[in-house]
């Protein structure tokens, strides 16, 4: 319990405080929200490219910037599915498409209906190919299930899905809504529009833009339907909308709404569970902004506007119902809290207002408690700039991750040279249509020197296997996708350069790599093998603002070589494109590994030295060769350990000593990562090579 503070005023400014060392300030709200709409646009640009017609948005605390370290949020992912236009009426028609339509009636429950399919006996069986599961009632319509989609999603996985109402998902890190966009606005979800408000908040200008977006069905049926009714019903969803809400919130009404849901977490949660969840909070907010003037929203009024918001929420437990903020005749508490839940919240949502917020020096997350105690602290907690640099370094380690594997297209298949040619060109022809900058023009623009480079990488390749010289044209794409990172398109050129006998160019473009390393800089890797974030590296993250130039001058994304691009590998390393060797390897498998492990795959510093070491023997320079193989092994041999594909590197850093004739130290570095992965690891094709060429002797 805290002492008597010295006034509400004082007793404000001090939480305000503490919300801004924990990472709830105007900056890194704005950080957030710029990170996950830059994401947004990168896997929408890549499901275009794939002609999937899907566009993705992150919905939920991340996006909207409203979370902190210590509430450890998850990522609410939302695919809308815009080839299968759900229609108001038969009118809206479209051709040659899956068609749906929504079906109520005065029995439907609110926000609630159904989805009758319709299309020609040829896209009808297409329905099928795409996991659509349908029923049939008496009348012989046919209806679309909301557990569509799911049994082909769980076997494709090997994993069980885990359910949280609309959403899918294999973890408990990541929510995955699978919807279809509704053509129309549906009646009840014009609300927000027509209904009785003091009209200061929402805007006109924010109502106008609400308006402009779609509203989602989700896979979500009635809480309170029969269980065969509720497999067919699917729920409206007005998320975009409510986004345009929250991201026209206040730094001030920024804090009151984490505050509030760090109290929902700390005290609510222990007796409800999530049944009182953040979107019953973020309701109750809404209204509040609504109903009470604007001029409270002030940094010194935070603990009273937080203390409006739980009046607004105890009047709705003691009626028993919670009103949706953008759908007519919703109550948000059916199917989440009974009777005595709704009993229980309003003597304990009492007891904490009573008090003027005074739990809030007993909440464990983030060490807030301990930062409103007005007494110095003999352990102090951790610093706004270091909270500052670890939110940053999480942000990255969902950021630009579509970008690692440009094969994650089509994980289950090849992607030709004809079909990089036509990504190419549709990339120039998005990028020149978005002339102004954007979310969408910057994604569009790392994503052409990604598939610049791969283009690149695969038309050299051909020219090699058919001993042709490399064109301008090509080199011109190479040079084209040289910013797509710091150094992977880099050091795919240099091993180009290499694999054609262009020795010395190899060197320089090399040395040229290794005046870019240092401390600012981040191996990045999306195969599951995490590599830790250094200091220096996060104080840039920091400092940086544009995530496109950041991403170019601080991040190497690990090297991936495919098939098509077998020509321009050094040698030894085509083994790993077959480090599968029975369907027993195969099993064990994870749904990550799945997508990389019949590439060639390695982190750019080991290869950057392994390339040195390689070039610098054809060029018989021995001493820049014995400092290139120190270096690979120092790399191995750092302290703390080395993360990453660590396998791979013992693999090339063996072969380094196969050339130099040295079995004592190729047979230890082909054997370590044996111990480690003994499956799945093309260790196990060099050792029978080695034993072969002995048994041969």
């Amino acid at each position: 319990m805290c002492e008597v503070w010295e006034d509400s005023r004082a007793w404000s400014l001090r939480v305000s405080r503490a919300l801004d060392d924990i990472g709830v300030s105007r900056r890194m709200v704005a950080r957030r929200r710029r990170a996950w709409l830059r994401n947004e646009a990168v896997q929408t640009v890549l499901a275009n490219l794939q002609g999937l017609f899907m566009t993705t948005y992150y919905f939920g605390s991340q996006s909207e910037g409203t979370t902190t370290l210590g509430m450890i949020s998850d990522v609410d992912v939302l695919n809308s599915r815009t080839s299968f236009p759900a229609l108001l009426d038969w009118r809206d028609w479209q051709y040659r498409k899956i068609n749906l339509l929504v079906k109520k009636t005065e029995e439907s429950p609110p926000q609630h209906c159904n989805l009758q399919i319709r299309g020609d006996a040829r896209l009808l069986q297409m329905s099928y190919i795409l996991g659509i599961c349908d029923e049939i009632d008496g009348e012989g319509n046919v209806f679309v299930r909301n557990d569509e989609g799911d049994n082909i999603l769980q076997n494709l996985a090997g994993m069980k899905l885990i359910s949280h109402g609309p959403s899918r998902s294999f973890g408990d890190d990541v929510d995955m809504v699978s919807a279809f966009p509704c053509a129309r606005l549906p009646a009840e979800c014009q609300f927000l529009f027509y209904r009785p408000r003091p009209g200061h908040w929402p805007t006109s200008d924010m109502l106008v833009q609400a308006s402009q977006f779609p509203v989602f069905l989700v896979k979500q049926g009635y809480p309170n339907s029969p269980y065969h009714q509720r497999l067919l019903e699917w729920r409206f969803s007005t998320s975009l909308m409510e986004r345009v809400l929250v991201f026209s919130f206040d730094i001030n009404q920024v804090k009151v709404y984490v505050l509030l849901k760090m109290i929902r977490k700390s005290f609510l949660k222990q007796f409800v569970g999530d049944n009182l969840s953040t979107f019953h909070l973020k309701t109750a907010m809404m209204f509040t902004i609504e109903s009470y003037p604007p001029n409270i929203w002030r940094e010194e009024n935070i603990v009273q506007c937080a203390l409006y918001c739980l009046t607004t929420l105890f009047r709705w437990l003691k009626l028993g119902y919670c009103p949706h903020f953008t759908i007519s005749g919703v109550n948000l508490f059916v199917g989440k809290l009974g009777r005595p839940e709704l009993h229980t919240l309003l003597s304990v949502v009492a007891d904490i207002m009573c008090e003027n917020l005074s739990c809030l020096t007993l909440i464990q997350m983030d060490e807030l408690g301990t930062r409103l105690q007005p007494v110095t602290r003999a352990f102090p907690c951790k610093s706004r700039y270091q909270i500052n640099m670890k939110i940053c370094g999480h942000m990255c380690n969902h950021s630009w991750s579509s970008f690692m594997f440009f094969e994650q297209l089509n994980p289950n298949k090849n992607i030709t040279l004809n079909t990089l040619c036509k990504y190419f060109i549709q990339l120039n022809i998005l990028n020149d249509i978005l002339c102004e900058p954007s979310f969408e023009k910057e994604a569009s623009t790392i994503i052409l020197r990604f598939v610049a480079n791969k283009l690149a990488s695969a038309l050299a390749s051909e020219k090699l296997r058919l001993n042709q010289p490399i064109t301008g044209d090509i080199m011109q794409l190479y040079s084209l996708s040289f910013d797509s990172d710091l150094l992977s398109s880099r050091l795919k050129f240099a091993s180009m350069l290499y694999c054609s006998g262009q020795y010395e160019a190899a060197a320089a473009m090399l040395s040229y790599c290794e005046g870019l390393l240092g401390q600012h800089v981040w191996q990045r890797c999306k195969c599951g093998r995490e590599h830790k974030t250094s200091q220096a590296f996060m104080e840039k993250c920091l400092e940086t603002e544009n995530g496109l130039e950041f991403h170019e001058k601080s991040v190497a994304c690990c090297i991936t070589f495919s098939k098509l691009e077998a020509w321009v590998v050094p040698d030894h390393l085509l083994y790993e494109m077959y480090r599968t060797i029975t369907p027993e390897d195969a099993l064990i498998m994870d749904v990550l590994e799945r997508t990389w492990m019949k590439y060639v795959v390695i982190d750019c510093i080991p290869f950057l030295y392994y390339l040195q070491y390689l070039t610098y023997r054809q060029l018989d320079q021995p001493v820049r060769k014995y400092t290139t193989l120190q270096n690979l092994e120092n790399y191995l041999c750092k302290p703390g350990g080395v993360s990453g594909h660590v396998e791979t590197v013992c693999n090339v850093l063996g072969h380094c000593y196969e050339l130099e004739n040295r079995p004592d130290m190729f047979w230890q570095y082909y054997s370590h990562p044996l111990r480690i992965h003994p499956r799945n690891n093309s260790a196990n094709w060099h050792v029978m090579r080695l034993l072969n060429q002995q048994a041969r002797q």
